[in-house]
């Protein structure tokens, strides 16, 4: 529990304006879950619902509702979930996050109708009737979501609770100064927003591209005049005469790692990097977000894996993703490790889980969160050439999709730049760094 002076210290703000005023969260809003619904309980149709997964899409900003990010359930779920409505002018903030960018994350509530908070989310709703999509920006910046991270509990994911948030204060312009920030960053966010759609779905496209080119690669081969058998896996289909379909168990053995008590802080900080799920994203991993020392290793079921491991996420939205340790690296309970046996060319076989992903998503468990373990992916199969073989599609996929790659990285770090311009914006405005009230259209 962090003390009063902790809870009213404004240094994540700094100078305030005159006439704006400091406001403790808990004045503004009431708080409340969301519904104990499952994925099970989505319906084609019935009462809007807004759940963790769809705050934290990589094409929601945050500050409106859209289509897009609206799911289903049936009028009998939601008779029991009075107190997971959402107004409008309301909030629905998602619990956990893979990542620190994740970290306050919601869904701003602009339209006239309620809608409901689904599974892992908190719901504000207003205790008075004033338009917050003032809030829905602020909530948007580094600066105001400091307070959330400073005090975030880790296990498998990051989790914010109630009391996390109702301990985050806001800072409130004038009414006036309010309506005109709005109007401000509405107009010069919205072209920014359609850019990095544009510029995502050309990701998507190229990734799928990708995708597709590994999988015909390491269920087919590069001859063409090889003869074929079933595999007797549905994903693979037909294989060269002269492969095998293993269970992944077969060709490697699988371990988790583990997170350091955050109760003990002599556990991190340290020189050991420490690997979470958002950090796969199908690449070599060379720096981490966070550290752990010697002593937190030792005392937590993290472990230490050596550089050049394959890594697999199996929680949350990034589950599936693999990455490859470009340093010697710790590891938390969220990620799985290969260890190969002899016979498996380590590229081939990052490339094979690659090709599972579709596949192995499919198959992916859970009540509120779709999550995998290690036993369903040790079960699962993988096309297993001869080791010269593997040598060979290894290259001739590196040839072909290091044009892939370039293309992605271009995408993406305009992406950066865009997401980092509209920050600085949103920020400057929302602070009262720029003058909102005189600054053109």
């Amino acid at each position: 529990m962090r003390t009063q002076a902790e809870i009213r210290n404004h240094d994540w703000f700094g100078r305030l304006p005159e006439g704006w005023e400091m406001k403790p969260l808990k004045s503004l809003f009431t708080f409340s879950k969301g519904l104990s619904i499952t994925k099970k309980d989505l319906t084609e149709s019935g009462k809007s619902v807004i759940s963790y997964g769809q705050i934290h899409s990589k094409d929601y900003f945050g500050t409106r509702i859209v289509n897009d990010i609206i799911r289903y359930v049936s009028y009998e779920i939601v008779e029991k979930g009075d107190s997971s409505l959402v107004n409008n002018g309301g909030f629905v903030f998602a619990d956990t996050s893979e990542d620190l960018a994740g970290v306050g994350n919601c869904a701003y509530n602009d339209l006239e109708k309620t809608i409901y908070g689904g599974y892992h989310t908190i719901v504000l709703n207003p205790r008075y009737e004033i338009d917050n999509k003032f809030l829905a920006y602020q909530f948007r910046t580094d600066a105001w979501r400091h307070q959330l991270r400073r005090q975030l509990v880790d296990v498998k994911l990051f989790s914010v609770n109630q009391r996390i948030l109702s301990e985050a204060y806001v800072v409130l312009p004038p009414a006036d100064v309010r309506r005109s920030i709005v109007s401000f960053l509405d107009a010069r966010c919205a072209p920014i927003d359609e850019a990095i759609t544009r510029h995502r779905q050309a990701i998507d496209k190229l990734e799928e591209y990708r995708r597709a080119v590994i999988s015909k690669a390491v269920t087919k081969g590069l001859s063409f005049n090889a003869s074929m058998k079933d595999s007797g896996i549905d994903w693979i289909g037909m294989i060269p005469s002269s492969w095998e379909a293993k269970r992944i168990k077969f060709v490697a053995r699988l371990a988790s790692g583990g997170t350091p008590s955050r109760e003990y802080p002599e556990y991190w900080d340290g020189d050991i990097p420490w690997v979470k799920t958002g950090e796969l994203k199908d690449g070599f991993i060379f720096e981490t977000e966070e550290r752990i020392t010697d002593i937190g290793l030792s005392n937590s079921s993290a472990r230490l894996f050596p550089k050049g491991t394959l890594l697999m996420a199996m929680y949350g939205q990034t589950r599936g993703m693999t990455g490859c340790l470009g340093i010697d690296a710790a590891i938390n309970q969220a990620c799985l490790a290969f260890t190969l046996f002899d016979g498996i060319n380590p590229d081939y076989f990052w490339m094979a889980l690659r090709a599972l992903y579709a596949p192995i998503r499919e198959e992916s468990v859970g009540s509120a969160q779709p999550n995998l373990n290690s036993k369903l992916i040790s079960n699962m199969t993988i096309p297993v050439p001869p080791l010269e073989e593997q040598k060979k599609i290894v290259l001739f996929l590196e040839s072909r999709y290091a044009a892939i790659d370039k293309a992605i990285d271009r995408q993406r770090q305009i992406i950066s730049k865009l997401n980092e311009y509209r920050r600085s914006l949103i920020h400057a405005a929302v602070t009262g760094r720029i003058d909102c009230t005189k600054e053109p259209l």
